[in-house]
């Protein structure tokens, strides 16, 4: 994506702080190349597990088959985790509603409606959780 590389930067830098919260840099190697990878990622932290969502149709996540290790940039400090990245429906929509529980203004990014009551439409998180995955990344 275009604006990965000022992500990066931003990480990197002592500014940080302005989007560490919720954005890190996930650290990877490809599973049939063995070439090292990062790619800048959204996340929502609960203890030591990330939750990340992304599309299918990018490809970097295709390398974090369960138990892949993995490093992180998060909050200025490189740590070392584990990733896992889940396709199936279930997992997805526990993800997705996780997400959106903490973050409502997500249910948007993820075209997925919320009623006046705070419940998630099920026909549109089907639709969503057709378009994306989850990735878990458990700290160490």
């Amino acid at each position: 994506m275009w604006f990965n590389p000022l992500m990066e930067w931003l990480l990197k830098s002592p500014l940080h702080g302005i989007i560490s919260g919720n954005t890190m840099i996930i650290y990877f190697k490809g599973q049939k190349s063995g070439k090292g990878y990062h790619v800048p990622v959204g996340y929502l932290r609960n203890d030591n597990t990330l939750l990340t969502v992304s599309s299918k149709e990018r490809t970097w996540w295709r390398n974090l088959r369960c138990g892949t290790a993995v490093t992180v940039l998060m909050r200025g400090r490189m740590l070392s985790a584990h990733g896992c990245a889940f396709e199936d429906d279930a997992n997805v929509a526990e993800g997705l509603k996780a997400y959106i529980k903490e973050n409502p203004r997500m249910a948007g990014v993820f075209k997925v409606n919320v009623g006046s009551d705070g419940q998630i439409e099920t026909e549109s998180l089907h639709a969503a959780v057709s378009k994306r995955i989850i990735v878990r990344t458990t700290l160490d």
